[in-house]
C-alpha cells in the first residue's frame, strides 16, 4: 500500500446463501489475495466475515467481482473514522462482531466506546477494536475478543450494551482457534 492515508479498510459479510460457508471461506483464503487481512466463519446474522485493505473502492469492487462468479454474495462497509483499535486488527480465540444502530451520533458513540474498552484492553486476554462504518442499517462496527465465549457474553451484556447511545445491535460469533484465516500470523 502505498499512502497510508488513503488505504481503505472494507469489512465483507457474507451470507453463504447458496453454499456452505466453509466453502466461501475457502474460496476466500483460495483468492491468496494480500488485500485479504482476515477472514473467519461465523455464526449469526452473516456466516463469513473478512477483513480487506485496499487502496480504492475500484480495488475492493474488483475483489468482489472475483468471488460473484463462484456464487458468493456479499455486503460490504468501509470504515469512515476508526477508533484507537479497529475492528479485526487481532483477537483472542473467542470473538463477536456487533453492528450497532447508535441512538446518537455515530461519532460520538464511538468516542464512548473507546472510553469504556480501552482500559480493559489486554492483548492476550480482552482485545476491542471499533470504527464508524458505512452499512444499511448500522453505522459502528464493534469487534470483541475474549479467551471464553461466556467471557464474551459477559463483555457484550454488561459492557457494550452499556455505553450510552448504543441502539439496535447485530451480533455474529466466532471461534478463531478453528477457521480463522491471518496471513500475518
Amino acid at each position: 500500500m502505498s499512502d497510508p492515508d488513503e488505504t481503505l479498510h472494507v469489512h465483507v459479510f457474507s451470507h453463504a446463501e447458496d453454499r456452505p460457508p466453509g466453502d466461501v471461506l475457502g474460496a476466500i483464503t483460495e483468492l491468496n489475495d494480500p488485500r485479504v487481512r482476515f477472514a473467519s466463519q461465523f455464526i449469526g446474522s452473516f456466516q463469513v466475515y473478512a477483513h480487506l485493505e485496499v487502496e480504492s473502492i475500484a480495488d475492493a469492487q474488483d475483489l468482489a467481482n472475483s468471488l460473484w462468479p463462484q456464487g458468493i454474495r456479499t455486503e460490504m462497509g468501509v470504515e469512515i473514522k476508526v477508533a484507537q483499535r479497529g475492528p479485526k486488527r487481532g483477537s483472542p480465540d473467542h470473538c463477536a462482531l456487533i453492528r450497532v444502530r447508535p441512538r446518537d451520533d455515530p461519532f460520538e458513540v464511538l468516542d464512548r466506546i473507546e472510553a469504556r474498552f480501552e482500559p480493559l484492553f489486554d492483548p492476550e486476554e480482552y482485545t476491542w477494536g471499533a470504527a464508524v462504518i458505512t452499512g444499511r442499517g448500522y453505522d459502528l462496527l464493534v469487534d470483541l475478543g475474549r479467551p471464553t465465549i461466556g467471557q464474551l457474553r459477559k463483555a457484550i451484556l454488561d459492557e457494550l450494551r452499556e455505553v450510552e447511545g448504543i441502539g439496535k445491535t447485530d451480533t455474529s460469533f466466532a471461534d478463531l482457534r478453528v477457521n480463522a484465516f491471518r496471513p500475518e500470523g
